[in-house]
């Protein structure tokens, strides 16, 4: 049941043509798939995934994977949450908490992408002290119109 709240978040994010990279509605199979990865990457102390929840609802999720080989000092950020549950800040507290865990987890550095038209995203990063590193023009194709995909950074 718990894995039904996930895929229904990006089930909903997908339908409002959210700022993230899925571009398609989980399957159930798929979305217990996820899920056993998920829970096989937190086992071996390779990431994290805090899946919050209010009033029995899965709102979002925030993620932080572990880099391989001469790259495990390095994490890779991944947030999104529901429309109406933006700019509450949520996204900060998990945001925080994630980072918190990675710096105990031995993870020195944080990488992020995020589309260049998500202002909000752009600006609660950069208040949290993410600087841009690059930026991969047409990064992100969505139908016939392409978005570019700004990288950013943070030391821990």
């Amino acid at each position: 049941e718990r894995s039904r709240g996930l895929g229904d978040v990006y089930k909903r994010q997908v339908e409002e043509k959210a700022k993230i990279v899925a571009d398609k509605k989980f399957s159930v199979k798929k979305e217990k798939e996820y899920v056993k990865r998920i829970l096989k990457m937190m086992k071996e102390g390779e990431g994290i995934y805090i899946v919050p929840e209010i009033n029995g609802r899965v709102v979002g999720m925030c993620s932080l994977k572990r880099g391989r080989g001469y790259a495990s000092h390095v994490g890779e950020l991944g947030l999104s949450l529901l429309k109406e549950y933006r700019g509450k800040g949520i996204g900060k507290a998990l945001l925080k908490t994630c980072l918190e865990i990675g710096k105990e987890m031995g993870i020195e550095i944080v990488t992020l992408g995020v589309y260049d038209n998500n202002k909000i995203a752009l600006k609660l990063y950069r208040k949290l002290g993410f600087k841009r590193f690059g930026l991969l023009k047409k990064g992100i194709k969505r139908g016939k119109k392409y978005i570019n995909l700004i990288y950013m950074y943070k030391v821990l």
